[in-house]
């Protein structure tokens, strides 16, 4: 559930935000900072803008305790590394090789492995492959995979190579000067909340914390094998889901920084909120995309609006099904709830489906959860009701 209407905070945050990756800067590791693009105002964003409001002692201890956390954690994993012989023999082969185009897309289920078409990106990988383009797909991983499934998927006959992104090919010293560097703004943002006061203090100060919680750290450690892989491979596109998150504007800056004469593509795919803000936002020209293919004429009037002075806007469509015709849906007496991957959105729109399958009990209420959500852990806490089911079918 999406908050209807942006608050007072929203809109400070908003300010600050753009404020800190203004055309002044320079600094890839602010521009990397995941809460530095407010990418919507879901329940958990606003959460933390309503703690900063009235800042307690005691958040700012849970702040720093995260800190110190992630902290350890990742000096941890600067001295693990992956030997699996497969795995590096996989990125060894596929920096050997010229691509024409990368994808980036994201491994949120092992399910994804058995698939003939991308989660994200449908048939265009195939389409793109069988046009003669010579294509690598690359995966962020967002859960804990198998190796052995992932090892499985590159040695299936396909028209193209993938690549799974893994911190634990990433070197020590690559891995150590990236913390050192991150520690580094956040002393530069912690001064900064001291320095000015009220709540872009409070701003600036969960922004230093931030900088080495485990999903910015990962980022950076993605990104140095982002513009190693561009390095080697020469590549001459690089298409990214784009939905205005952290990570996307990053590898477009380090993609370019090995190939000046990229071409960096983001492929909008999901709806675009009322009140959406980093999708639209322009930044400076080496961090923003070259083209934006959008899913639809709508999107694509909505984006000119915007941003199409800097970059160029285009209607592709969804390739996620080629099918010709719709198969009739049995719509009678039936709604189905779709929340997004996050916990808090997650847990609070089960709890309205819940609810409402109780009063209208003659209705049958379908929830279908994001393959990254943990769907046991949330619906554990609801009763067993007739008309109220958990969808695992194909949408």
């Amino acid at each position: 559930m999406r908050i209807i209407k942006p608050t007072k905070e929203w809109k400070e945050y908003i300010k600050f935000t753009d404020n800190c990756l203004n055309y002044n800067s320079h600094n890839k590791y602010i521009l990397g900072n995941f809460f530095l693009h407010p990418t919507r105002l879901t329940i958990q964003t606003n959460t933390i803008l309503v703690n900063l409001k009235n800042i307690s002692l005691i958040y700012k201890l849970r702040l720093r305790t995260k800190f110190y956390i992630s902290l350890l954690k990742s000096l941890f994993y600067i001295f693990k590394f992956n030997n699996e012989k497969i795995i590096l023999e996989n990125k060894k082969e596929i920096c050997k090789k010229n691509y024409d185009v990368i994808f980036i897309t994201h491994l949120v289920n092992e399910k994804q492995f058995k698939s003939k078409v991308d989660n994200y990106f449908g048939d265009l990988i195939n389409s793109s492959s069988k046009q003669g383009y010579s294509v690598l797909q690359i995966f962020i991983p967002h859960i804990k995979s198998n190796k052995k499934e992932f090892v499985k998927y590159i040695k299936k006959e396909k028209e193209y190579d993938s690549h799974l992104l893994d911190e634990n090919i990433v070197s020590f010293k690559a891995k150590l000067k990236t913390i050192i560097s991150l520690l580094k703004q956040r002393q530069k943002f912690f001064e900064l909340s001291k320095k000015i006061s009220g709540y872009k203090g409070n701003l600036a100060l969960y922004t230093a914390e931030s900088f080495l919680f485990r999903n910015n750290f990962c980022n950076f450690i993605y990104g140095i094998q982002i513009e190693d892989i561009i390095k080697n491979t020469k590549s001459k596109n690089i298409v990214t889901t784009f939905e205005g998150y952290s990570w996307e504007r990053l590898f477009y800056y380090l993609s370019r920084k090995k190939n000046p004469f990229i071409n960096c593509i983001g492929f909008q795919h999901t709806i675009i909120f009322k009140y959406q803000h980093s999708l639209t936002r322009l930044l400076r020209k080496e961090w923003n995309p070259d083209f934006i293919l959008s899913s639809g004429d709508i999107t694509t009037d909505l984006l000119k609006k915007k941003v199409s002075k800097e970059i160029a806007i285009k209607t592709l469509g969804s390739p996620k099904s080629n099918q010709s015709k719709n198969k009739k849906i049995n719509k009678n007496n039936r709604i189905l709830f779709i929340p997004s991957g996050e916990e808090e959105e997650a847990y609070y729109f089960t709890k309205f489906a819940f609810n409402f399958a109780k009063k209208y009990r003659e209705l049958k209420i379908l929830i279908r959860f994001h393959p990254i959500t943990n769907s046991k852990k949330i619906i554990k806490g609801f009763p067993n009701i007739d008309n109220f089911h958990i969808s695992k079918s194909d949408i």
